[in-house]
């Protein structure tokens, strides 16, 4: 999920969670997880927000193209 940054503060990306949140719903999940790059802290405090707690023994680093990526998964529970 993304917003490209000239849109930012648009209230574009709670509009995306929304609708994901709601489809999630529809097809029966209770829980929900992503993986997020641990730099990118405009997003971390946006799932922050949107109720989503981070897994700090889940950072791992992910190999993309010659760069090597830290992650760190978030979750919430949606019902």
């Amino acid at each position: 999920m993304a917003v490209l940054p000239e849109h930012w503060g648009r209230g574009l990306g709670l509009a995306l969670w929304d609708a994901a949140r709601d489809g999630l719903l529809e097809e029966g999940c209770n829980k929900v997880s992503i993986w997020l790059p641990l730099l990118n802290q405009r997003a971390a405090r946006f799932f922050e927000l949107a109720g989503f707690k981070r897994e700090l023994k889940t950072a791992k680093t992910v190999p993309l193209g010659s760069v090597k990526l830290e992650e760190i998964r978030l979750s919430r529970a949606l019902a």
